[in-house]
């Protein structure tokens, strides 16, 4: 049985909560957010995908857990450090970073991701720019909206049948 994805809601919520928790961590403390293992703990165990990607040269800096074992898919390792390789269309690619750097923050963005056994996974990300160790760098979190895709799908095409039938 597959693992329970959470919601997007879920996933705001838990990442409120650790942003929280981090300006807590950061403001008792004289280190940066980054340096400090209690912050790298709780990204590196939440409950959803977290991908840091270098803005200039487009590789990934950082995944949590939850981003790994969602690509690898099937026990298929990850082959590659480049974010581009993970993308199923080039120009929605060309897009999203059009806009993160216009806007420096991009919510819900519609698109379609791939695995390492090659599996098209509809998405919808969030990203922010961030400092990462002294790199300009997209911050992104993800939901998974393959499934509610195919049930639209699913549902179009019935729909075009039943339509079909009775002209």
């Amino acid at each position: 049985e597959p693992a329970r994805v959470p919601s997007y809601d879920e996933l705001l919520e838990e990442n409120r909560r650790l942003k929280d928790e981090l300006k807590t961590v950061h403001s008792s403390t004289n280190e940066t957010a980054g340096d400090d293992p209690r912050f790298a703990s709780l990204i590196d165990e939440a409950m959803f995908p977290v991908v840091v990607v270098s803005l200039s040269s487009g590789a990934i800096l950082y995944s949590n857990t939850f981003a790994q074992d969602y690509f690898r898919d099937d026990d298929k390792e990850l082959t590659t450090t480049r974010a581009k390789d993970y993308w199923d269309d080039v120009e929605r690619r060309k897009e999203f970073v059009r806009l993160i750097q216009k806007d420096g923050h991009v919510r819900e963005f519609k698109t379609v991701l791939k695995t390492a056994a090659n599996k098209r996974r509809h998405v919808l990300l969030s990203s922010r720019i961030i400092d990462y160790r002294s790199e300009e760098a997209i911050y992104t979190i993800f939901h998974d909206i393959t499934e509610r895709v195919q049930t639209q799908v699913a549902y179009e095409e019935s729909e075009n049948r039943y339509r079909a039938m009775y002209r």
